[in-house]
Protein backbone atom coordinates (compact mmCIF):
# COMPACT_ATOMS: atom_id res chain seq x y z
CA UNK A 1 0.00 0.00 0.00
CA UNK A 2 2.88 2.35 0.69
CA UNK A 3 4.35 1.77 -2.73
CA UNK A 4 1.04 2.51 -4.46
CA UNK A 5 0.68 5.79 -2.52
CA UNK A 6 4.22 6.70 -3.44
CA UNK A 7 3.57 5.88 -7.08
CA UNK A 8 0.40 7.96 -7.06
CA UNK A 9 2.29 10.93 -5.55
CA UNK A 10 4.95 10.73 -8.22
CA UNK A 11 2.35 10.63 -11.00
CA UNK A 12 0.48 13.61 -9.60
CA UNK A 13 3.66 15.65 -9.15
CA UNK A 14 4.90 14.89 -12.66
CA UNK A 15 1.60 15.59 -14.40
CA UNK A 16 0.95 19.10 -15.78
CA UNK A 17 -2.06 19.36 -13.45
CA UNK A 18 -0.11 18.34 -10.37
CA UNK A 19 1.79 20.54 -7.95
CA UNK A 20 2.22 23.44 -10.41
CA UNK A 21 -1.33 23.55 -11.73
CA UNK A 22 -1.67 27.18 -10.62
CA UNK A 23 -0.16 28.37 -13.95
CA UNK A 24 -1.68 27.70 -17.33
CA UNK A 25 0.35 27.40 -20.52
CA UNK A 26 -0.83 30.89 -21.52
CA UNK A 27 0.33 32.40 -18.24
CA UNK A 28 3.71 30.74 -18.53
CA UNK A 29 4.08 31.97 -22.11
CA UNK A 30 3.20 35.54 -21.08
CA UNK A 31 5.91 35.48 -18.47
CA UNK A 32 8.47 34.42 -21.05
CA UNK A 33 7.33 36.56 -23.99
CA UNK A 34 5.15 39.53 -23.01
CA UNK A 35 2.26 40.10 -25.36
CA UNK A 36 2.06 43.49 -27.01
CA UNK A 37 -1.18 44.96 -28.15
CA UNK A 38 -1.16 46.78 -31.46
CA UNK A 39 -1.19 50.53 -30.93
CA UNK A 40 -3.59 52.61 -32.90
CA UNK A 41 -2.60 56.14 -33.89
CA UNK A 42 -3.98 58.68 -31.45
CA UNK A 43 -5.75 61.77 -32.70
CA UNK A 44 -4.20 65.10 -31.74
CA UNK A 45 -7.44 66.28 -30.14
CA UNK A 46 -10.02 63.92 -28.57
CA UNK A 47 -13.43 63.92 -30.20
CA UNK A 48 -15.19 65.00 -27.02
CA UNK A 49 -13.17 68.22 -26.90
CA UNK A 50 -13.84 69.12 -30.50
CA UNK A 51 -17.61 68.94 -29.98
CA UNK A 52 -17.68 71.17 -26.90
CA UNK A 53 -17.33 74.93 -27.17
CA UNK A 54 -14.64 76.52 -24.98
CA UNK A 55 -15.83 77.71 -21.58
CA UNK A 56 -15.10 81.31 -20.67
CA UNK A 57 -13.45 81.77 -17.25
CA UNK A 58 -15.83 83.00 -14.60
CA UNK A 59 -14.98 86.32 -12.96
CA UNK A 60 -13.78 86.01 -9.39
CA UNK A 61 -16.37 87.06 -6.85
CA UNK A 62 -15.62 89.81 -4.35
CA UNK A 63 -15.93 87.35 -1.49
CA UNK A 64 -13.37 84.95 -2.96
CA UNK A 65 -10.99 87.82 -3.72
CA UNK A 66 -11.37 89.18 -0.17
CA UNK A 67 -10.68 85.73 1.32
CA UNK A 68 -7.57 85.32 -0.85
CA UNK A 69 -6.25 88.77 0.13
CA UNK A 70 -6.94 88.10 3.81
CA UNK A 71 -5.06 84.77 3.64
CA UNK A 72 -2.11 86.45 1.91
CA UNK A 73 -2.06 89.22 4.53
CA UNK A 74 -2.06 86.69 7.37
CA UNK A 75 0.73 84.71 5.72
CA UNK A 76 2.83 87.86 5.31
CA UNK A 77 2.23 88.86 8.94
CA UNK A 78 3.24 85.39 10.14
CA UNK A 79 6.35 85.33 7.95
CA UNK A 80 7.28 88.84 9.13
CA UNK A 81 7.00 87.75 12.76
CA UNK A 82 9.09 84.61 12.17
CA UNK A 83 11.66 86.53 10.10
CA UNK A 84 12.10 89.08 12.90
CA UNK A 85 12.71 86.16 15.29
CA UNK A 86 15.57 85.02 13.03
CA UNK A 87 14.04 82.14 11.02
CA UNK A 88 16.06 81.88 7.79
CA UNK A 89 13.18 80.08 5.99
CA UNK A 90 10.79 82.92 6.85
CA UNK A 91 13.39 85.52 5.84
CA UNK A 92 13.80 83.78 2.48
CA UNK A 93 10.03 83.51 1.96
CA UNK A 94 9.51 87.16 2.86
CA UNK A 95 12.33 88.24 0.55
CA UNK A 96 10.82 86.20 -2.29
CA UNK A 97 7.43 87.81 -1.66
CA UNK A 98 8.94 91.28 -1.93
CA UNK A 99 10.77 90.38 -5.14
CA UNK A 100 7.59 89.04 -6.75
CA UNK A 101 5.07 91.39 -5.15
CA UNK A 102 3.14 88.41 -3.78
CA UNK A 103 0.85 89.70 -1.02
CA UNK A 104 2.98 92.84 -0.56
CA UNK A 105 3.99 95.78 -2.69
CA UNK A 106 6.91 94.82 -4.94
CA UNK A 107 10.19 96.13 -3.50
CA UNK A 108 13.43 94.70 -4.84
CA UNK A 109 15.70 96.37 -2.27
CA UNK A 110 13.73 95.03 0.67
CA UNK A 111 13.52 91.61 -0.96
CA UNK A 112 17.30 91.52 -1.41
CA UNK A 113 17.80 92.65 2.18
CA UNK A 114 15.68 89.78 3.53
CA UNK A 115 17.44 87.30 1.24
CA UNK A 116 20.83 88.54 2.47
CA UNK A 117 19.74 88.02 6.09
CA UNK A 118 18.60 84.47 5.26
CA UNK A 119 21.89 83.77 3.45
CA UNK A 120 23.84 85.17 6.41
CA UNK A 121 21.93 82.71 8.65
CA UNK A 122 23.15 79.84 6.45
CA UNK A 123 20.08 79.31 4.23
CA UNK A 124 21.57 78.01 0.98
CA UNK A 125 18.47 78.70 -1.15
CA UNK A 126 18.72 82.39 -0.29
CA UNK A 127 22.34 82.51 -1.44
CA UNK A 128 21.42 80.79 -4.70
CA UNK A 129 18.56 83.24 -5.25
CA UNK A 130 20.88 86.19 -4.64
CA UNK A 131 23.37 84.74 -7.12
CA UNK A 132 20.61 84.43 -9.75
CA UNK A 133 19.44 88.03 -9.35
CA UNK A 134 21.05 90.66 -11.54
CA UNK A 135 23.45 93.01 -9.79
CA UNK A 136 22.05 96.41 -8.83
CA UNK A 137 23.70 99.40 -10.38
CA UNK A 138 24.20 102.47 -8.16
CA UNK A 139 22.06 104.55 -10.53
CA UNK A 140 19.07 102.19 -10.23
CA UNK A 141 19.05 102.02 -6.42
CA UNK A 142 17.46 105.44 -5.70
CA UNK A 143 14.61 104.89 -8.17
CA UNK A 144 13.16 102.01 -6.17
CA UNK A 145 10.47 102.91 -3.64
CA UNK A 146 11.36 103.08 0.04
CA UNK A 147 10.29 100.06 2.12
CA UNK A 148 7.17 100.43 4.26
CA UNK A 149 8.09 101.04 7.89
CA UNK A 150 5.83 98.21 9.09
CA UNK A 151 7.69 95.57 7.01
CA UNK A 152 11.26 96.87 7.19
CA UNK A 153 13.66 94.49 8.94
CA UNK A 154 14.43 95.38 12.52
CA UNK A 155 18.01 95.32 13.84
CA UNK A 156 18.82 92.31 15.96
CA UNK A 157 19.73 93.21 19.54
CA UNK A 158 23.06 92.00 20.92
CA UNK A 159 22.14 89.27 23.39
CA UNK A 160 25.35 88.97 25.40
CA UNK A 161 25.07 88.15 29.09
CA UNK A 162 27.82 90.43 30.38
CA UNK A 163 28.07 93.72 28.53
CA UNK A 164 31.49 95.30 28.46
CA UNK A 165 32.02 98.03 31.10
CA UNK A 166 32.33 101.57 29.80
CA UNK A 167 35.87 102.75 29.26
CA UNK A 168 37.25 105.11 31.91
CA UNK A 169 39.08 108.19 30.70
CA UNK A 170 42.84 107.81 30.93
CA UNK A 171 44.85 110.10 33.25
CA UNK A 172 47.88 111.34 31.36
Amino acid sequence: MNSSALLLGILVASSPFGAHAQYSARQLTRKIVPQQEPQSPRPTQPAYQAARPPVAPQPESDRVRANREEAARKAVDYQKKRADEGSPQAQYDLGSRFLKGDGVERNELLGREWLQKAAKNGYIHAQRKLDELPKLSPASAPTLPAPPASLAPKPVANKTKDPAPPLAPSKN
